[in-house]
């Protein structure tokens, strides 16, 4: 997942932070890098965004392990298209 928030660098804004007692710790929050009809045509677009990315998501990431798991995991977005109209879209 770490490696992922990373990889849609330009569509998901993060704030990264070192864990207040534990160096080998960063704490990321993100969310997506759009609002309203453009956040809309991105969960449209990214499978992973409709899925994974919700109003308020924390990762927390452990260097020393190479491991991240979920700190807070948010509502999901509310986005009401069938999953046969979203292929008929992306297709």
């Amino acid at each position: 997942m770490y490696e992922t928030v990373y990889k849609y660098t330009n569509t998901i804004k993060k704030v990264v932070n070192d864990h207040i007692r534990n160096k080998n710790l960063k704490v990321v929050d993100f969310s997506m890098n759009a609002r309203g009809p453009d956040e809309d045509k991105m969960y449209v677009k990214y499978p992973f965004f409709r899925q994974n990315i919700r109003r308020g998501n924390t990762i927390i990431y452990n260097h020393a392990e190479k491991k991240a798991e979920w700190g807070r995991k948010g509502l999901m977005k509310f986005f009401d298209i069938s999953q046969v109209s979203l292929q008929a879209i992306v297709n």
